[in-house]
């Protein structure tokens, strides 16, 4: 009996570690469209990717943030948002010098349903393979970053 309970204990114990431990999933899936803007200002190497809503100031705070963190990597803002122009307006407020484009149709976000239900903020490469992947720009998200790029 005691062996059996043992047993589930550690059992129960992998399973909650194995649970909160946010592993990237292989690739992010990117319309054409996308792809394109993307292509033709980022040839090649890491580039950071923040999928927001982007109707709420904490979304371009956490832009600046990673603007701010990372000055060396190019960053690519997507928003769900259908008002471009107030999106437009606040990355000019923020000095945002990234790529930015708009999923208003969800495109982007039905392609991707898996790895956004979890996470938002990707460190990718040139093929668009997950390096690192969080749900915040945190202590923990910082230091995966940062140990990819070097």
């Amino acid at each position: 009996m005691k062996k059996n309970v043992f047993s589930i204990i550690i059992i129960e114990i992998l399973f909650l570690i194995s649970c909160n431990q946010k592993v990237p999933y292989g690739k992010l899936d990117f319309p054409i469209t996308f792809q394109k803007k993307i292509k033709s200002q980022i040839t090649k190497g890491k580039f950071v990717v923040y999928y927001h809503s982007g109707e709420c100031s904490f979304c371009f705070g956490t832009l600046l943030a990673i603007s701010n963190d990372f000055p060396g990597l190019p960053i690519v803002s997507i928003s769900s948002s259908h008002n471009v122009v107030m999106i437009d307006y606040y990355l000019e407020q923020i000095g945002f010098k990234g790529i930015s484009l708009n999923d208003s149709t969800s495109l982007f976000l039905k392609r991707n349903q898996k790895v956004l239900s979890t996470q938002n903020l990707f460190l990718i490469d040139s093929q668009y393979n997950i390096l690192a992947g969080g749900i915040e720009l945190d202590k923990r998200m910082n230091k995966k970053i940062n140990q990819v790029i070097r």
